[in-house]
C-alpha cells in the first residue's frame, strides 16, 4: 500500500471535545452534542460544483447509509438554501465535512463538506471509502481512532515524523490522529479498527508493529450503530 495517506481533516470547531489527559489515545462513535433528533431529519444536499457523473456517483455513495440510518433521508437540491453543501476543490485542506450539527452554522455561501482528491478518474473503491466516510461526519460520527475506547499504542515520535513528510506539522498531526473525544461527550460502542470512519495506518506508526487497517465499506458495526442511532425503533 502507499506510503501516501488519504485522511480526512478533522474540522471540528469546538475546542472543548477532548479528553486532555494524559495515557493511551483514545467503535464508531459520535459527539452527543452534534447528534441529530432520533426522530430523523430531512438533508437538503447541494453540489456547489463537479462532473456530473462524479456528482452522481457520490450521491449514490452518500445513499449507501440509507437502509440503516433508516430515519434520515436526502433530498438533492440545486437551487435555494441547502444543509449540505459540497465542493471538489484539490486546494482546501483534502477531504473533510463539518460535524453532525455544525453544519447548520455555516453560512450558506459556504460548503461544509469537500472532496480534495475525487476527480472523473477516482475509482469505485475510492469513491467510496472517502463518500460514505465525510457523510458519516454529517450524520455525527467522528474518527474511529478518536474514540475513547481505541487503546492505539502509537509510537507518537514516527507518527509525528511520518504526517510531517505530508505536510502537516505537529498540531495538526495532534489533532487529526493522537488526539481522543472525552467519554463525557461521546456515544460509542467496542472500537471498531474496520470501521468506514477509520483509515488505513502502517504498522510502522504503532509499536506493534501491526496495521490496523481502516474501513473501505460500511462494515457490521457502523450498520448496526447507525440503526441503533437513527434506524426505525
Amino acid at each position: 500500500m502507499s506510503e501516501q495517506i488519504h485522511v480526512c481533516i478533522d474540522k471540528v470547531k469546538n475546542a472543548d471535545i477532548y479528553d486532555k489527559q494524559s495515557g493511551p489515545p483514545g467503535p464508531i462513535a459520535v459527539d452527543t452534542r452534534f447528534m441529530w433528533p432520533a426522530t430523523g431529519k430531512t438533508f437538503k444536499i447541494k453540489f456547489l460544483e463537479g462532473d456530473p457523473t462524479l456528482i452522481r456517483k457520490v450521491k449514490e455513495k452518500f445513499n449507501l447509509w440509507l437502509p440503516y440510518a433508516t430515519r434520515m433521508k436526502f433530498e438533492y437540491v440545486t437551487e435555494g438554501d441547502s444543509d449540505v453543501r459540497i465542493r471538489f476543490d484539490h486546494e482546501d485542506g483534502g477531504s473533510w465535512s463539518l460535524l453532525g450539527k455544525e453544519i447548520l452554522d455555516a453560512p450558506q455561501d459556504q460548503h461544509t463538506m469537500n472532496f480534495g482528491w475525487f476527480d472523473t478518474s477516482t475509482s469505485d473503491a475510492e469513491l467510496e471509502r472517502v463518500a460514505v466516510h465525510e457523510m458519516g461526519h454529517t450524520l455525527g460520527f467522528i474518527h474511529e481512532q478518536s474514540q475513547p475506547l481505541a487503546n492505539i499504542d502509537w509510537d507518537e515520535e514516527a507518527v509525528y515524523a511520518f504526517f510531517a513528510k505530508q505536510g502537516w506539522d505537529h498540531d495538526q498531526t495532534f489533532h487529526n490522529v493522537l488526539e481522543r473525544y472525552s467519554k463525557q461527550i461521546t456515544q460509542f460502542t467496542q472500537y471498531d479498527p474496520t470501521s468506514i470512519m477509520h483509515y488505513w495506518f502502517p504498522g510502522k506508526l504503532l509499536k506493534s508493529g501491526k496495521d490496523i487497517p481502516g474501513g473501505n465499506t460500511l462494515d457490521q458495526l457502523d450498520k448496526d450503530f447507525a440503526k441503533q442511532l437513527y434506524g426505525q425503533a
